[in-house]
């Protein structure tokens, strides 16, 4: 009876674990805008789901953008 218990304990953590992933995988789905990391997301959660590990990507790119440059010499005196 125990091993009956946990057999289906285990079942159960298994079934909502893949609940877990399809709703991640939903919410990534809608997010806005569809930019190409949400659709790496998207591939890296679909194959968690249909192969039960993600494989190694490669290299990825970030771009860092920045507003225009502030002088901050009107607060040395505050600073001081």
């Amino acid at each position: 009876m125990r091993k009956e218990n946990i057999n289906s304990f285990q079942t159960a953590i298994h079934d909502l674990d893949r609940v877990q992933n399809l709703l991640i995988l939903l919410s990534t789905l809608q997010q806005q805008p569809t930019t190409l990391d949400v659709l790496w997301r998207v591939i890296d959660r679909m194959e968690q789901l249909i192969i039960g590990s993600t494989t190694a990507k490669g290299n990825r790119t970030a771009w860092i953008e920045a507003g225009q440059p502030i002088s901050l010499a009107n607060l040395v005196a505050i600073i001081r």
